[in-house]
C-alpha cells in the first residue's frame, strides 16, 4: 500500500480483512508490534516505517529503499575504485 492508495475507513473493511491487536506503550514512549503485523507487512528488525497521523488514526507504512538507492546498489558492481588523489583531481 503507498501513500496515495486509497483509504477506507474500519466499517468499510471487509469483517474477515479486520484485525485488532492490543499492544502496550512502555516507559520509553515504544510499542512491540505484534509478530503477526511484522509478518503481514513483512518487516524485519532495522527496516523504516512511516507513521502517517490524521486526526485519532494513525497509519504504519513500511518504507522500502528508494528506487535511486536500490539502482546505485545494482550498479556498484560496474564502478570502478579510484584513489583518492585523482578523485581530487576530477572536481577541481
Amino acid at each position: 500500500m503507498t501513500i496515495a492508495a486509497q483509504r477506507f475507513t474500519f466499517q468499510e473493511i471487509p469483517k474477515r480483512e479486520r484485525k485488532m491487536i492490543l499492544s502496550r506503550i512502555s516507559a520509553k514512549g515504544q510499542i512491540t508490534l505484534p509478530r503477526k503485523i511484522r509478518q503481514a507487512l513483512d518487516v524485519k528488525p532495522g527496516d523504516r516505517v512511516l507513521f502517517l497521523v490524521e486526526e485519532k488514526t494513525v497509519l504504519l507504512q513500511p518504507v522500502g529503499s528508494s528506487g535511486a538507492r536500490a539502482l546505485a546498489g545494482s550498479l556498484r558492481r560496474y564502478a570502478k575504485r579510484a584513489a583518492t588523489g585523482s578523485a581530487r583531481g576530477l572536481v577541481k
